[in-house]
């Protein structure tokens, strides 16, 4: 009976804290203001939207590192959401009971690492409405530059006019002399 309890003692002791007292997993939220198609590190696919929700890796050691996001009909645009990590403050624990030995638990499993967010919001980054931006832009530089064209044309038919009236003005003071 002695050995039960001194075994569970034992277990409970170099058992890290941040392993014991984290949960292995947390639900991460993504908002994108784009329509996109989502990737885990790449590679395992979460969903398409504009919201997703998944269970990520609480842990620092292998666990999710970010989020792959593709713009929905147009592939090649693609976006990386970092899921941010922290130190975890259980681990700490650790040093305080018999000299640090469950640090050798946490540090291997990832126990000394936790996520630090847990919601992300990706603005838009949908190279169709950046496109349509720059059209735009440059439609209005094209609009103000013709009403300079005009304005310069005015000008010139305006100096034109005023030289005519001279020339006549000369014509008619020369003809009376």
């Amino acid at each position: 009976m002695k050995k039960k309890y001194l075994l569970i003692i034992l277990v409970f002791l170099f058992t890290g804290c941040g392993t014991m007292m984290e949960p292995s997993r947390k639900t991460v939220t993504i908002q994108s203001a784009t329509p996109v198609k989502a990737y885990v590190d790449g590679k395992k696919f979460i969903g398409e939207g504009k919201v997703f929700a998944f269970n990520a890796s609480n842990r620092s050691r292998n666990g999710d590192e970010y989020v792959l996001l593709k713009e929905i009909g147009n592939e090649e645009n693609v976006q990386t959401v970092y899921l941010d990590r922290e130190y975890n403050p259980w681990s700490t624990w650790n040093f305080l009971f018999v000299y640090g030995l469950p640090y050798i638990v946490d540090y291997p499993s990832g126990g000394t690492g936790r996520l630090a967010n847990l919601n992300y919001y990706m603005p838009d980054f949908s190279m169709k409405n950046n496109s349509n931006f720059s059209k735009n832009e440059e439609v209005d530089k094209l609009s103000k530059e013709l009403e300079r064209m005009k304005m310069k044309n005015e000008i010139k038919k305006e100096l034109e006019l005023e030289r005519t009236k001279e020339r006549v003005l000369k014509l008619e003071a020369s003809s009376l002399n």
